[in-house]
């Protein structure tokens, strides 16, 4: 089996990315703001649930409650991850294709995070339609030096940020063993290490992998599926599948138990 990762500059940053919450006010420069607007374009022109909108210097989201609380400091550069609610799979085509944008930032030299709760969401300025709805939105800026401020370190100790879950761990218990996976296709190691490194809620890391043989000795039968249930498991599962295809190429059909197609 031959993967062809998507994107070498994605693939890079699927392992440098990691959860920003103090940015710098300035604004991305010209060409950061280019390829970010241009992978939303790609997303949007790709998939008909995706409506992604892209605000600059607007605070209003996190001004008040949440500011006041120190969860984030200088947040102004989103992307309202705007998704049509009657497209079946519609939050895990949002998780696959927001990760694609947050990784597209990383790769033109910016910090991201992916917010869920913490922000006023009656602030955020997208255009909606009755279906439409925005399940999360995706902070971007250049990281702030303060990294280590007393609710940065309180933050990630709260979601266990410093604990990620092993390449191994992604496997489902109906899965061949790491160990065999490794023996018949090394080359599936990093793929499953982009798993374990998707951002998730809470550091939840719900996707789990499940390798089989396949109908061809040198091809495997490769799903994907969550192993607990909750409010954001299905963005977090869309997350990690997007993860997977850039370090692997091939395609994921999306459903309940997600098929890998090569």
């Amino acid at each position: 089996m031959i993967l062809k990762p998507e994107d070498a500059l994605l693939a890079e940053a699927v392992f440098q990315r990691r959860s920003v919450r103090s940015f710098q006010l300035k604004k991305p420069d010209e060409r950061a703001v280019a390829a970010l607007r241009s992978e939303i374009s790609y997303a949007t022109s790709r998939d008909a649930a995706i409506h992604f909108q892209l605000f600059l210097n607007d605070p209003s989201p996190f001004e008040g409650f949440t500011a006041g609380y120190g969860m984030f400091r200088n947040a102004r550069h989103y992307v309202a991850c705007v998704v049509d609610t009657s497209y079946e799979d519609c939050m895990q085509r949002a998780g696959y294709w927001a990760e694609k944008v947050a990784l597209r930032a990383v790769s033109k030299g910016l910090g991201t995070c992916f917010v869920s709760g913490t922000y006023k969401s009656d602030s955020v300025a997208a255009q909606l339609r009755v279906t439409w709805r925005i399940p999360f939105i995706l902070l971007v800026g250049y990281e702030s030096d303060r990294r280590n401020t007393l609710m940065a370190r309180m933050m990630k100790g709260l979601a266990g940020s410093a604990r990620r879950p092993s390449a191994a761990s992604v496997l489902s218990s109906d899965s061949m063993s790491y160990e065999e996976v490794l023996k018949q296709w090394p080359e599936l190691q990093k793929p499953l290490e982009a798993v374990a490194a998707a951002p998730s809620s809470m550091n939840r890391h719900p996707t789990r992998i499940c390798i089989q043989p396949g109908d061809t000795p040198d091809m495997p039968r490769i799903t994907a599926k969550v192993n607990k249930e909750y409010a954001q498991s299905d963005i977090d599962l869309g997350i990690a599948l997007c993860n997977w295809q850039i370090v692997a190429g091939g395609e994921w059909e999306y459903g309940p138990e997600p098929l890998w197609l090569d």
